[in-house]
C-alpha cells in the first residue's frame, strides 16, 4: 500500500458460498483447501482524503499483493489470518480480499473476549491479547522487499467493524525519507530509537477512549527491537522508505537513521536528530505523513562513521582473539595526531551480557605503557597505566572507567554504537594526560572478563575468565607510532 495520510476503509464481507471460485480469482491456490475450509472475502474501498500540507501524500491506493490480517475465533481460541488483494482485480482507492479461512473460525473477537471484530495492516504474526482484549501488533525487525512479491509502506493500520463494515485508522506517526546518488545496487535502512524503547517487537494495542496506540515499549541498548531495518534495491540511484513512531512517544523519539550497502554491510550514511521530535512539525501525529529533506548518499562507505573523521579502514591495528570463549573483541585500532591519540575496537555483541537485572556487566580493562612500566598486564610486556571499568551499567552500554594501578588518568572520550550485532567504540584522549603518551610510541591491551554485579550486588563471574582480548593473550601488546607530542 503506498501513501497514506488518514485513511478511511470500507470493508464488505462475503462468504462465497453458493458460486464455485477459480484460482484466479482468488489470487492463489485453493486446489489444497481442505475440507471444511472456506474462501472469506471483503471489499475495500477508501474515502476522500482532506488535503494536506503534504503534497503528493494525499493519494491512497492498494497494491497487488497487498495484504491485512482479519481477526477470527474459535471458542476462545483467537487467529489474524492473512486477507490478500484479488489477483487481477483493479485496485487504487477500493480493492478486493481474500484469504482461506479454517473450519469453526468465525470472524471478530469471542463474546467474553469483547466480540470486536478487528483488522490489522499489514498483515503479519499479530496475536491477541487476553489481558486488554485487544490485539498484539507484532512489527518484525527486518522487512526485505528485495524478496517480497511487491513493496509497501507497512505504516500500520488498525480496523474495528460490525463484520461487514470497517475503518481503518494509523496507529502510529509516520515518515518518508529519500537518498539520492546512492551508488550500491541494494540497500538496507535502519531507524534506532535512541532512548530504550522499541520500534520493532511486539506491541499491544492500548485506547484513551478516543484513540488507539501503543505504549513505549521498553527494549535494551543495542537489542534487534530498538531498531527496525527496510531492504530494497536501489532504482535510478535513490531508495524511498517509509518509517513510524507511536503517538504516545513524541516527546522521546531523537531518531538515528542509517542507510548501509547491503552487499558489503559498509554504512554509506548515519545521521542523529539533533533534539527529539517533538515539536509541532515533526512529531509523530496519527493522520499524517512527515516528509524529510531527501539526503545524498554517495560512495562505498565505510563499516562505521567516525566521531572524528578518521578512516578507521585504513588505520593501523590487531585482530583480537579468534579462539572459541575468547572472541569477544574482534579487532582493536589506532590513529594520532601531535596533540591527541586516538583508540578504536570492534565487539561481538553476542558475546556480551544482556540481561536487565543486571547493574553491572562485563568488567573491561585497558593497558598503556611505552615499556618503562612496572604494572604487570596480560601480554609479554609490562605497563605504566592500568584501568579498569564496566562495559554496561543496567544493561546499557556505558564504558565507564577508573584507574586501577600505576599512572592513570580521566577525561577520556568515548563515543559508541551497536550496529547488526557489532559495538564499535571510539575513544579520545589527551596526550597530555601521561608522559608515557608524549612519546614517538607506545602501547596499549584490552582484555574483557566475565565478571558482573547482579540485581543483589553480588559479584558473580570472574576476572580470571577473559572472554575477549586484543591483541592475543601473552604476545605482544599493540605497538602504536606516534607523532611528535605538541604540548596545548
Amino acid at each position: 500500500m503506498k501513501k497514506i495520510v488518514l485513511i478511511l476503509l470500507a470493508i464488505t464481507a462475503l462468504f462465497a458460498c453458493s458460486k464455485e471460485i477459480s484460482k484466479e480469482e482468488v489470487g492463489f491456490d485453493i486446489d489444497n483447501l481442505t475440507e471444511g475450509q472456506y474462501v472469506f472475502t471483503i471489499t475495500a474501498s477508501v474515502e476522500d482524503l482532506t488535503k494536506t500540507s503534504y503534497a503528493g501524500e494525499t493519494d491512497f491506493s492498494w497494491d497487488a499483493h497487498d495484504k491485512i490480517s482479519v481477526l477470527f475465533h474459535n471458542g476462545e481460541t483467537h487467529k489474524f489470518y492473512p486477507l490478500e488483494t484479488v489477483s487481477g482485480a483493479d485496485h487504487g482507492k477500493s480493492a478486493v480480499f481474500r484469504g482461506v479461512i479454517d473450519s469453526g473460525y468465525e470472524v471478530g473477537a469471542s463474546d467474553t473476549e469483547g466480540g470486536v471484530k478487528w483488522a490489522l495492516y499489514p498483515a503479519g504474526n499479530h496475536t491477541w491479547n487476553t489481558t486488554n482484549h485487544r490485539p498484539n501488533f507484532v512489527i518484525p525487525n527486518v522487512t526485505d522487499f528485495t524478496t517480497a512479491d511487491h513493496i509497501s509502506s507497512n505504516i500500520p493500520l488498525y480496523a474495528q467493524g460490525d463484520g461487514s463494515s470497517y475503518t481503518f485508522s494509523p496507529l502510529a506517526g509516520a515518515y518518508k525519507i529519500t537518498f539520492t546518488d546512492i551508488d550500491a545496487s541494494k540497500v538496507r535502512f535502519i531507524v534506532t530509537h535512541n532512548q530504550t524503547h522499541q520500534l520493532s517487537g511486539t506491541f499491544p494495542i492500548s485506547t484513551d477512549e478516543t484513540n488507539y496506540y501503543w505504549w513505549a515499549q521498553y527494549a535494551s541498548v543495542g537489542s534487534a527491537n530498538q531498531s527496525i531495518a527496510i531492504i530494497k534495491d536501489v532504482v535510478t540511484k535513490s531508495a524511498t522508505f517509509y518509517f513510524f513512531c507511536g503517538i504516545k512517544d513524541e516527546g522521546a523519539f531523537q531518531p538515528t537513521v542509517t542507510l548501509k550497502d547491503e552487499t558489503t554491510g559498509y554504512t554509506i550514511y548515519r545521521g542523529t536528530a539533533k533534539t527529539a521530535w517533538s515539536s509541532d512539525a515533526l512529531k509523530p501525529i496519527a493522520n499524517r505523513i512527515v516528509v524529510l529533506p531527501s539526503i545524498p548518499a554517495p560512495g562505498e562507505g565505510t563499516p562505521f562513521i567516525s566521531s572524528y573523521g578518521i578512516n578507521w579502514l585504513s588505520a593501523s591495528g590487531v585482530a583480537g582473539s579468534t579462539a572459541p570463549g575468547n572472541d569477544a573483541v574482534k579487532r582493536l585500532k589506532y590513529s594520532a595526531t601531535s596533540s591527541k591519540l586516538y583508540l578504536y575496537f570492534e565487539l561481538d555483541e553476542t558475546k556480551l551480557y544482556n540481561d536487565p537485572s543486571y547493574k553491572y556487566g562485563n568488567h573491561w580493562y585497558m593497558y598503556f605503557g611505552d615499556g618503562s612500566g612496572e604494572i604487570s598486564s596480560q601480554w609479554k610486556e609490562s605497563c605504566d597505566g592500568k584501568f579498569e571499568g564496566w562495559i554496561k551499567i543496567a544493561n546499557a552500554y556505558n564504558f565507564d572507567y577508573w584507574g586501577s594501578s600505576g599512572t592513570t588518568f580521566s577525561g577520556i572520550e568515548r563515543y559508541y554504537t551497536s550496529v547488526d550485532g557489532t559495538v564499535f567504540v571510539e575513544m579520545a584522549i589527551d596526550r597530555s594526560k601521561a608522559t608515557y603518551l608524549q612519546g614517538t610510541s607506545c602501547q596499549f591491551g584490552l582484555c574483557l572478563t566475565s565478571r558482573y554485579i547482579d540485581s543483589k550486588d553480588v559479584w558473580l563471574g570472574s576476572d580470571s575468565t577473559i572472554i575477549g582480548i586484543a591483541p592475543v593473550g601473552g604476545g605482544s601488546m599493540m605497538s602504536m607510532t606516534l607523532p611528535t607530542y605538541v604540548a596545548p
